[in-house]
């Protein structure tokens, strides 16, 4: 990500091609690999050749896809911050699901209260 640009929007595009050209590259690698694994296999390789080509291009449409998703997260934050989207935490960021997909959510107990243990303050 060797860009610099002032302008949040053009910056979050940027980002999302990037990310974009990244997953192409792997994808085309990972088919380039299943066809040398796969040559020279007769039918019964060349069906199971497919359904993981299949496979693989599902799962770069999917990857694809959570890139898009954080784009939009990025151009809503340029849109309501303006020029100062880009300090966000949460801007240029694109993380895919974690191990188990489970998220951890801070719950409250009656009164508003944060449970023991939680990293909550109220100012």
């Amino acid at each position: 990500m060797g860009l610099k640009l002032d302008y949040p929007s053009l910056r979050a595009t940027a980002i999302k091609d990037e990310k974009a050209n990244k997953i192409s590259d792997d994808y085309f690698k990972a088919r380039k690999k299943l066809n040398k694994k796969f040559a020279d296999r007769g039918t019964s390789g060349d069906a199971e050749l497919e359904k993981q080509q299949m496979r693989l291009l599902e799962k770069a449409m999917i990857k694809m896809g959570e890139a898009g998703i954080a784009e939009r997260k990025d151009l809503d934050l340029a849109k309501k911050y303006g020029k100062d989207a880009y300090k966000a935490r949460s801007f240029g960021q694109y993380t895919g699901k974690k191990a188990g997909g489970k998220v951890k959510v801070m719950k409250m107990r009656g009164g508003g209260l944060a449970t023991q243990g939680t990293k909550f303050s109220i100012r």
